[in-house]
């Protein structure tokens, strides 16, 4: 499945492209996950949402992709969200938070 909304970076692009083919974003998760919680979904239900959260002020430096998977027959939402930078910021928490207007 294709991400289909307007992404103006390469970088953003790559992001897309890769983190909505299932099988790449079943490996990120169980990589990066926490093992107990990695070990509770059931990944053969991942499915990627169309919806995306990034607000229009971030959307030109962040790429983010929503997810639901069951664990233990639950549906469970799985928020993914790269930042693109070539700098280390120990700031970047701070960054996230979103403002408004």
């Amino acid at each position: 499945m294709a991400y289909t909304n307007k992404i103006n970076t390469p970088h953003a692009q790559f992001f897309k492209e890769t983190f909505t083919r299932k099988e790449n974003a079943v490996s990120f998760f169980r990589e990066y996950l926490p093992k107990d919680v990695a070990s509770e979904a059931d990944w053969r239900t991942l499915k990627i949402t169309k919806d995306t959260f990034i607000s229009l002020r971030l959307r030109e430096r962040m790429s983010d992709s929503l997810y639901t998977v069951r664990m233990k027959g639950l549906l469970v939402f799985l928020y993914l969200l790269f930042e693109h930078q070539s700098t280390v910021d120990a700031l970047m928490p701070v960054r996230f938070h979103d403002p408004p207007v």
